[in-house]
């Protein structure tokens, strides 16, 4: 199984955490977490991208990062989460409080929804607790 794991860049408690532990945990052995990436490989992932592929480590689960391609600026990075998404059997997002479905994080759970990919949506409240804001199908 191909499971995507997004969030907005900031985006972290341990609501959330936990959360994420249960999905990662439930997956199947040979499972592959597909990760984004940022364009420039000497920058950090984001901070729900690094705590995914920690914890997905740890349970034996295969980890990729992926990239956008090198040259295309925006339009690349649309491109890589478009490939994430067709090769994802599961999306499963994290937003911050302030960015509910808006930027990259928004526009993958878009593409998930219009290749009728299975999609959680989850956002952080201002005390950093979990609130399910959308699912697909």
């Amino acid at each position: 199984m191909n499971v995507v794991v997004a969030g907005s860049y900031e985006a972290m408690s341990i609501h959330l955490a936990t959360h994420l532990f249960s999905v990662l945990r439930d997956l199947p052995a040979e499972s592959v977490v597909l990760l984004r990436a940022p364009r420039n490989p000497s920058e950090p992932v984001g901070k729900v991208e690094a705590v995914a592929a920690q914890m997905a480590t740890d349970l034996h689960l295969y980890v990729e990062l992926c990239f956008p391609p090198i040259a295309g600026g925006r339009e690349g990075v649309f491109k890589r989460d478009y490939t994430m998404v067709e090769r994802a059997d599961m999306v499963v997002a994290y937003f911050s409080p302030d960015k509910i479905m808006d930027g990259g994080t928004g526009h993958l759970i878009e593409a998930a929804i219009n290749r009728d990919i299975p999609t959680e949506a989850w956002r952080l409240d201002e005390d950093g607790r979990l609130e399910r804001v959308g699912d697909w199908p």
